[in-house]
């Protein structure tokens, strides 16, 4: 298991980073299918908003990630 609270230093996708600073969700979401095609960069970048709780079940190929927000658990997007 895993913790990651705001500020934490991390690394994104470069085109996630994009459209997170521009507030464009359709760059946002082209990253996840440069990822699966295998092409990427990495930039540092600083967790934001949510406390995340992953966990990684030994041997499995997935993560299960819990967003929390000051409301409590984040159920959105």
């Amino acid at each position: 298991m895993a913790a990651c609270p705001p500020g934490a230093e991390t690394r994104w996708p470069a085109l996630y980073v994009k459209g997170r600073a521009d507030g464009d969700r359709t760059v946002r979401t082209e990253a996840f299918g440069a990822r699966a095609r295998g092409v990427w960069e990495l930039p540092g970048a600083v967790w934001q908003e949510t406390e995340l709780l992953l966990w990684k079940p030994p041997a499995a190929w997935y993560t299960v990630n819990a967003f929390y927000a000051i409301g409590g658990l984040r159920t959105g997007t």
